[in-house]
């Protein structure tokens, strides 16, 4: 068993850990205020509960549906997320749906050493309500990635000039009061390129809110469903997800921007060439990587990823940026509502793929 491997079975231990913990925590007989994560962001006018920025509030307390009605805070505002407050009479189904467009480039074992690709992302994604008592929610989304091919080797072996890639990611998750966090979600996707492909992954998450400021976590992606198919009009390979496991540190900074930075492993992967022919798969290696979220106004915010999966040339190079767009209004606190998917929508970002001939 790799090293990678091992990671990821701890991650998935540690997050196991975490549920029964944050359950224990949890008073079953009380419903969970929305306080860890109040408002949309926790910054701002939103109410916000005491569990995780209890230093940063002053003033009486009424009783609402969820128990202690929390004050305002008397810190520096970070953005208005007024009538974006989740509670159990106000949240909405339509408060964490998102769409968003953007350039997109990438470059993976796929493109068996000779190609990448450049071109557009579209995707919606999808918090939605289950369990309000507990922060129980639903995500689901969808995603497509249409690209060119930035070198000519493929057209002249009579390949298509261009790839398409359709994801779908559906899951769960659960903020709990404490500042806890885990969601599962499972990803697919279907793509046109040299051949078609069906192709599917898990991934896991749990975090913690370490005080109003910083969130860590770890990410897991397993491995589930690979498929075969033809280049070149007669070599065959196979595609699969490449299994990793990360670590991240999101900060939440003054003027309502977001980035956060990953570091990990990822199993090893082939590192055959179309023109030179077989080599030696590279062993388990380093993943980096980072992401960036910046409001524009309460509706608009530019949104980017980069994943780089080592070594370079023949590892994984992912990149997109465009505007995200929050219809209700939430883009200020972005991420940070009591039913915000815990997990991003699936791209080539956080979905990459090996060849093996």
């Amino acid at each position: 068993m790799t090293y990678s491997r091992l990671l990821i079975l701890a991650l998935v231990i540690v997050a196991c850990g975490v549920q029964r913990a944050s359950a224990q925590l949890l008073n079953p007989g009380e419903p969970t205020r929305a306080g860890t994560f109040g408002g949309s962001s926790g910054f701002g006018s939103g109410e916000v509960g005491t569990s995780m920025l209890g230093s940063m509030y002053s003033g009486d307390q009424t009783n609402d549906a969820w128990g202690p009605q929390q004050a305002k805070p008397t810190g520096p505002s970070w953005g208005n997320n007024s009538g974006n407050s989740f509670c159990a009479d106000c949240s909405s189904i339509w408060d964490e749906l998102t769409f968003f467009a953007g350039i997109d480039g990438s470059k993976q074992p796929q493109d068996f050493g000779v190609n990448a690709n450049l071109g557009a992302q579209f995707n919606a994604n999808w918090g939605i309500p289950v369990w309000k008592d507990y922060g129980i929610g639903l995500q689901v989304g969808t995603g497509l990635v249409a690209t060119g091919n930035t070198l000519q080797f493929f057209e002249f072996i009579g390949e298509p000039t261009g790839r398409t890639q359709s994801y779908t990611t559906i899951g769960m998750f659960q903020r709990t009061q404490n500042g806890f966090a885990y969601g599962l979600v499972y990803d697919f996707l279907y793509e046109t390129s040299y051949d078609s492909f069906a192709l599917g992954q898990w991934r896991l998450r749990a975090s913690y809110d370490w005080g109003p400021c910083d969130q860590f976590g770890i990410t897991a992606n397993i491995a589930s469903l690979e498929d075969t198919g033809i280049i070149g009009g007669f070599i065959p390979v196979t595609l699969r997800p490449i299994s990793q496991a990360t670590a991240y540190w999101r900060h939440y900074w003054e003027t309502g921007a977001q980035t956060s930075l990953w570091l990990g492993l990822s199993e090893g992967h082939a590192e055959h060439h179309l023109i030179g022919g077989p080599a030696p798969n590279q062993d388990d290696t380093l993943v980096i990587g980072a992401d960036m979220l910046a409001p524009l106004s309460d509706h608009f915010a530019l949104y980017g990823e980069v994943n780089l999966m080592m070594p370079t040339d023949t590892g994984t190079v992912d990149a997109f940026v465009g505007i995200q767009w929050f219809p209700g209004g939430n883009a200020k606190g972005a991420r940070r509502g009591r039913y915000a998917p815990l997990l991003p929508m699936a791209a080539p970002t956080s979905f990459n793929v090996d060849l093996q001939p």
